[in-house]
């Protein structure tokens, strides 16, 4: 698919529509896919996917691991299954050790995903709701790719039985980091000189956790009418 600079979509309705168009509505309910939303951004497009399609939506948290003597690095990331990824082209050059990262991860865990877990889920095992299911990635963007490696290596750890992708805009440098990972990639536009997801989208709002927690509900309606 070709690069198209002058595109912006409208918002995050329009992209998830537009990303729909791309899946098969037989496959994905014969599959039984599970669309699982990165970002609190990305459960509007994981919800409205899950409803069109008739399947189950999720979302899994993430926590980034930041550099020691720069709060604006993310160096790594650790997932609510408890797998961490880092940017070993970072890690290096700051000189960062295994065990700041080690520490670090279970620190942001233990602090601040277990509490979201217990805030948006309550008593949940996303172990156990990944194995042997075929489960889409959603976000409403990629920039460095590292929060989508987490995710993937959670499904895998987890027996995921396929991993798939599926995101409206993303680096093309980053996409090429996915062949190798996923099974199968959905987007919409590859970006050369990626700027930032915001700027690809006319209207830009940061889900607020009352918005998602409502949305997470809904989906027990969903599920009963599957």
């Amino acid at each position: 698919m070709p690069q198209n600079l002058d595109f912006k979509f409208k918002n995050r309705l329009q992209a998830a529509i537009k990303l729909s168009e791309l899946f098969s509505k037989e496959r994905a309910k014969e599959e039984n896919w599970l669309f699982l939303a990165l970002s609190f951004n990305a459960i509007y497009i994981a919800s409205f996917l899950a409803e069109k399609f008739q399947c189950d939506f999720d979302i899994i948290f993430m926590e980034p691991i930041l550099a020691p003597n720069n709060k604006e690095c993310v160096v790594a990331m650790v997932s609510e299954t408890e797998d961490i990824v880092g940017s070993y082209e970072l890690i290096n050059s700051f000189d960062i050790t295994r065990d700041y990262i080690y520490g670090e991860a279970h620190r942001r865990y233990d602090e601040d995903i277990i509490s979201k877990v217990h805030s948006f889920k309550g008593v949940y095992d996303l172990k156990g709701k990944i194995e042997d299911r075929n489960v889409v990635l959603i976000d409403d963007g990629c920039e460095s790719g590292l929060k989508m490696l987490t995710a993937i290596k959670s499904l895998i750890n987890n027996r995921a039985k396929s991993v798939k992708i599926g995101v409206p805009i993303m680096p093309k440098q980053v996409y090429k980091s996915f062949l190798s990972k996923a099974d199968e990639i959905f987007y919409l536009h590859l970006i050369e000189d990626f700027i930032e997801t915001s700027f690809y989208y006319e209207e830009y709002e940061e889900a607020e956790g009352e918005d998602v927690k409502n949305i997470l509900k809904k989906r027990n309606k969903v599920k009963e009418n599957l």
